[in-house]
């Protein structure tokens, strides 16, 4: 039996099939963030629980994600360019119309794609904090303790890469425009590229 009011807003590119497995675990409902936020099956999801939270990720971390996943090959025929600068250069919303809607909840900022829910949800994690946020979700909701959160900062295998990318301050200026509503909507700094290695 599903739990009868948490919801997990899945958001993409912020550990959120980590997270969803974890959800699943304990029963816990998930929207899909393969489709828009208004898309009538999120809608649908959306109107069966009363209780949301949902993830969100240092932009710098998640801006390198995206192009890392965009590098594996996945959009390339949407988006011709194989640098990171290119890349974030690159105007998402602009140009990747309707029928990319998978394409633009994976490359557009976070709050882009929250925007229209935004105040209805009650708990925004960090996916920096999970680790001490999501047991207080457990004792709040008394969800089982059984099945542990296996996130994985996948870009920690980017580690060298990242590093000499942010050296640059264009770098750090680009993504900092780019995904400004991130950082000021969800409380990250502009100077915390300077930390994107929690333990």
């Amino acid at each position: 039996m599903k739990h009868p009011s948490l919801l997990y807003v899945r958001t993409a590119k912020t550990a959120s099939s980590a997270v969803s497995d974890w959800c699943r675990a304990r029963n816990i409902t998930t929207t899909n963030n393969q489709k828009w936020i208004l898309d009538p099956e999120n809608q649908k999801i959306l109107a069966s629980r009363s209780v949301y939270f949902t993830t969100v990720r240092n932009p710098y971390r998640r801006a390198f994600s995206q192009y890392k996943y965009w590098k594996r090959g996945k959009w390339r025929p949407i988006i011709k360019h194989d640098n990171f600068l290119d890349f974030l250069n690159y105007d998402m919303e602009k140009n990747l119309s309707d029928r990319y809607t998978h394409e633009k909840s994976h490359m557009t900022p976070v709050y882009y794609y929250l925007k229209d829910i935004l105040h209805q949800i009650k708990y925004i994690f960090k996916v920096e904090e999970l680790d001490k946020k999501l047991p207080k979700l457990i004792e709040e909701f008394g969800l089982s303790k059984h099945a542990k959160l296996p996130i994985v900062y996948e870009t920690h295998y980017y580690k060298p890469q990242i590093d000499e990318a942010y050296k640059s301050k264009e770098i750090r200026d680009l993504v900092y425009e780019r995904y400004k509503d991130d950082f000021l909507k969800f409380n990250y700094d502009k100077d915390d590229y300077k930390n994107l290695y929690p333990a």
